[in-house]
């Protein structure tokens, strides 16, 4: 399989990946934020972190619903898949290097300010 055929195939996964990692990390941030609300005994908001915790789950199972629905559909059209021996994930590797980037960014300011 070819570069091209392998971005092709990565880009159409890239939004059902991305929602899975950004309601996975709301319902860890949610988890932990009941969980210090509960520890701290002032229940005030705890009603948000809770809110948080329930969208974070809905948009990571919803996009799990939505990346095997894209898989199945690929699979009809018999759109060649990449050998999952070899397979790079040129995308996969570029935004993980971008939020390691991000992150690293953060905590240099936060540090260093």
């Amino acid at each position: 399989m070819n570069l091209r055929n392998q971005l092709q195939f990565e880009i159409k996964h890239l939004p059902a990946m991305l929602g899975k990692v950004f309601g996975g990390i709301a319902a860890a941030i949610g988890i932990a934020g009941v969980a210090i609300e509960i520890d701290s005994e002032s229940l005030h908001i705890f009603w948000r972190y809770g809110l948080v915790t329930l969208c974070g789950f809905g948009i990571f199972i919803g996009s799990s619903i939505w990346l095997d629905k894209i898989k199945k559909q690929q699979d009809e059209k018999l759109i060649p898949r990449p050998n999952p021996q070899w397979q790079v994930s040129l995308l996969s590797w570029g935004l993980l290097f971008c939020f390691v980037a991000v992150f690293l960014l953060a905590v240099f300011v936060i540090v260093y300010t």
